[in-house]
């Protein structure tokens, strides 16, 4: 890997370091930690960035802030952190080679002032939110029958409940409906087949979708059949705060 500036190695744990790995294979893994000390932050969202600024991978930190991810070869990438509380994190380009083996990197995150009910949200940051999700879906989120769920909503349901299911229970959203299923909760419109969830763009698959709090999500978009040709069949999409540029 290339040397990384003296700026970012209190962020970064020995990240020449290349330890022996599956073969074939270029994985990173570390742990997201809060900065200046070595407290492990749980269930933050880890993005693999390509050098173009697409999302190539994700995971989940567990709930010791440990995370793995693998690159898709050798090329150049950048790891982003996300956690509500937290600022972003991200890291300069991190340069994979041919060799398959482990690049240990730990994530160090700075604590940030959590959102107050009433603070006045910048109209800047509402129309990046909404351009970013109208480039996404093809279409403008105003045009949809269901309102995007902003942070605000977001915070509302927390009292309630955590995860994806409780906010889409306690919606109230036209003709969608929650069923538990062997692989995780399924979100039905009239009846018909589950709702595909995406994170940033990339899809869950169904045991996943409970593992994502909805902490980490900056907006919540609910795409009823029909809306977009992007999503003819309807989806649901989370969007951190990080993926907005």
């Amino acid at each position: 890997m290339r040397n990384v500036p003296s700026s970012h190695r209190v962020l970064l744990t020995a990240v020449a370091l290349l330890l022996p790995g599956p073969a074939s294979s270029q994985m990173f893994r570390g742990q997201v930690v809060e900065e200046g000390g070595d407290r492990g932050i749980p269930v933050a969202v880890v993005r693999l960035m390509d050098a173009g600024g697409g999302q190539v991978a994700f995971t989940m930190a567990d709930d010791d802030g440990v995370y793995v991810l693998e690159a898709p070869g050798p090329g150049e990438y950048r790891l982003v952190a996300e956690r509500l509380g937290y600022e972003p994190f991200r890291t300069p380009l991190l340069e994979v080679g041919d060799p398959a083996g482990v690049y240990p990197v730990d994530l160090a995150m700075r604590r940030a002032p959590l959102p107050i009910r009433g603070l006045t949200v910048f109209a800047d940051r509402l129309a990046a939110i909404e351009r970013e999700v109208r480039l996404d879906i093809g279409v403008s989120p105003r045009s949809l029958r269901v309102a995007p769920i902003g942070r605000a909503g977001i915070e509302e349901h927390l009292a309630k409940g955590h995860q994806l299911e409780d906010l889409v229970r306690w919606s109230n959203l036209p003709g969608v409906v929650v069923k538990r299923t062997t692989e995780g909760p399924c979100f039905q419109v009239r009846g018909r087949g589950c709702l595909p969830v995406f994170l940033n763009r990339m899809r869950l698959a169904p045991e996943l979708v409970e593992t994502v709090p909805l902490e980490v999500a900056e907006t919540v978009v609910i795409v009823l059949p029909n809306e977009t040709i992007l999503h003819p069949g309807g989806a649901i999409l989370l969007y951190t705060s990080g993926w907005v540029r």
